[in-house]
């Protein structure tokens, strides 16, 4: 008899293994074209050691314009390809409905869809984000927008079907903005994002979380767990029932002690200072911050003082509290400065430049910003001056030409005003040298945000791993299994 369930139990393992579980990979977009490289390489390495850990059938959508990434694909993952195209990306998308819908992934089987690209923020219509494809050309990393991009929506339809047809379905969005990508969660379908959706994803969550990919785990232990050993700026997220309460519990308050700045082109801190300095008072974030200590201190008192594993054993908390102190300083400042009046807006009257009705002057009135005003660059000026000169010595037409006269007349206006407001408001003008701050301290700031990302990360895992203990709910992100 009992070698009989040893017989049936070795039976039912070998049928387990054969189904392979269907892994599609999508990403690289929106890369320099003049590297070779990516900086999505090394979490394709770590995807090619994961896959030889589950019997995977995997199909890839990747890049496309990098030789070493390209390598990477076809000699270690070991898969032919397609570029990241949107045209690729829809007929992957398509072809992998067709086997939720036709059977060919059997109810209860399971899907897994990796996004991994360059990703911007929710903006209509999308209920997910933007995402950059391989032929993206990027200067903000928080807008992608244009030819080059699609969106995460295209994913729905794979959730919608999965439920439909008893699917399991995990997605990985792996980019900036992530979090947004939770929309797509239902009762088959768990998603897990690299971050959070007013925050920029990292590779290191990534390549962690493909590390824990391996025979037997659940997919939320698997996040669980790279959540916590991964170091970077981020706030994963993971839609199971408990993922949703820590999301609501604890990322706002955290959000604005994970913002920093890389370049120009990927700053979160400079906007949320302006953001906060247009504020009529700052009661609302001094009482987030309350709570936000509440919760460490919860925490404190059942883990201890919560130390840096990766620098030098720093306090986290202190560090909290330091980076907070470091932003109300300049909210200070702005606040001195007069800040708020940046953003009133005055109206402007100049000539129109058409002057064919020659017994009534025509004005124009628009309305702008005094923030507007004072940015206003002088250069204008001089380029349509010069440009007027060739356009009437080549005979533009004159509907050419008015409309050129009228912006010069217009930025005449702009920059007399400009001259006013520097002389009787001069302190307006110091207002840059708070912002410049933000450049000259960027790796302070950073540094701050990576620690107070790790104090965030081991507050979520207790409070997780505590309220799992008792959340009865289904929860599509423990039953699916590698």
């Amino acid at each position: 008899m009992l070698k009989k369930l040893q017989i049936l139990f070795l039976f039912f393992v070998f049928i387990f293994r054969a189904q392979a579980l269907d892994v599609v990979l999508m990403g690289g977009g929106g890369e320099p074209p003049a590297l070779n490289t990516t900086i999505f390489d090394n979490a394709l390495e770590n995807f090619a050691d994961a896959k030889t850990r589950i019997n995977a059938n995997v199909q890839v959508s990747f890049n496309g314009n990098h030789s070493v990434t390209k390598a990477i694909i076809e000699n270690k993952i070991k898969v032919q390809h397609t570029s990241f195209t949107k045209e690729n990306y829809e007929k992957l998308v398509a072809s992998t409905l067709t086997k939720i819908t036709s059977g060919a992934i059997p109810k209860g089987g399971q899907l897994m869809v990796i996004i991994d690209t360059h990703g911007g923020t929710k903006e209509p219509p999308h209920k997910t984000h933007s995402i950059a494809m391989s032929d993206s050309s990027l200067s903000d990393m928080t807008y992608i927008r244009g030819s080059g991009s699609d969106s995460v929506d295209r994913l729905k339809v794979l959730a919608e079907a999965a439920e439909k047809h008893g699917v399991k379905l995990a997605i990985l969005d792996m980019s900036c903005h992530s979090g947004n990508s939770l929309a797509l969660a239902n009762t088959n379908t768990c998603v897990v994002s690299s971050t959070g959706d007013k925050h920029f994803g990292y590779g290191a969550f990534t390549q962690a979380l493909y590390d824990q990919i391996k025979p037997g785990a659940s997919l939320e232990e698997a996040f669980l767990k790279a959540r916590l050993d991964s170091y970077d700026q981020g706030f994963p997220m993971i839609s199971s029932p408990v993922g949703k309460e820590m999301n609501e519990r604890l990322y706002s308050l955290f959000t604005p002690y994970l913002y920093q700045r890389h370049d120009s082109n990927a700053d979160k801190i400079t906007s949320y200072i302006k953001q906060v300095a247009q504020c009529e008072n700052r009661d609302q974030r001094d009482s987030d911050f309350d709570k936000l200590l509440t919760e460490v201190n919860g925490f404190e008192k059942i883990a201890g003082v919560a130390r840096s594993r990766f620098l030098g054993e720093a306090l986290l908390k202190e560090e909290l509290i330091a980076y907070k102190k470091l932003q109300d300083q300049m909210l200070d400042d702005l606040s001195k400065l007069n800040y708020r009046m940046l953003s009133k807006v005055e109206t402007i009257s100049y000539p129109s430049g058409n002057t064919s009705n020659k017994k009534k002057n025509v004005n124009v009135t628009e309305n702008i910003s005094i923030g507007d005003i004072l940015d206003f660059p002088h250069q204008n000026l001089i380029y349509l001056e010069d440009r007027l000169v060739v356009m009437t010595k080549e005979k533009y037409s004159k509907s050419e030409i008015d409309d050129t006269k009228t912006s010069i007349n217009k930025i005449k206006t702009v920059l007399k005003r400009q001259e006013e407001l520097k002389k009787s408001q001069p302190e307006l003008l110091e207002t840059t040298n708070v912002f410049s701050r933000i450049d000259d301290q960027s790796a302070l700031i950073m540094g701050k945000a990576s620690m107070i990302s790790e104090l965030a990360r081991k507050i979520y895992d207790q409070n997780y791993r505590q309220e799992m203990k008792m959340n009865k709910m289904p929860n599509p992100c423990t039953d699916f299994k590698f």
